[in-house]
C-alpha cells in the first residue's frame, strides 16, 4: 500500500515539468512629448516682404530668426532629455543583481 502511494506521489510529481526561463528585456518608451518634431519658422510672405521697405524687409527677417532660435532652443531641449533618458535606461539594464527574467510555463 505504502509502495502504490510512494510510487503514485513519485510519477505526480516527476510529471510537472519545469518552467522555461524567458528573457523579455522591461524597457518603457519614450514620453510622447520628446517624440514631437521640431518647428521652424516660416519665412515671411513673399508679397509683404517684396513691399516692405528696407527697415520692415529687416524686422521681418529678424522676427524670424528669432522665433527659430526659441524653436532651435526647443529641440535642443528634447535632445538632452532623449539622452538623459537613455542613460537612465542603459543604467537599469546594467545594474548587477537586477532580474529581467520572467518564468512561463
Amino acid at each position: 500500500m505504502y509502495k502504490t502511494i510512494l510510487v503514485g506521489l513519485v510519477l505526480t510529481l516527476t510529471a510537472c515539468a519545469a518552467p522555461k526561463v524567458v528573457e523579455k528585456p522591461m524597457f518603457s518608451d519614450l514620453p510622447d512629448a520628446l517624440l514631437v518634431s521640431c518647428n521652424f519658422a516660416p519665412p515671411p510672405a513673399k508679397d509683404a516682404y517684396l513691399a516692405a521697405n528696407d527697415q520692415d524687409k529687416e524686422d521681418m527677417l529678424t522676427s524670424t530668426l528669432n522665433k527659430q532660435y526659441v524653436y532651435t532652443g526647443i529641440c535642443q531641449n528634447n535632445i538632452v532629455q532623449i539622452r538623459a533618458w537613455k542613460a537612465a535606461h542603459k543604467a537599469l539594464f546594467n545594474t548587477p543583481g537586477l532580474s529581467t527574467t520572467l518564468l512561463t510555463k
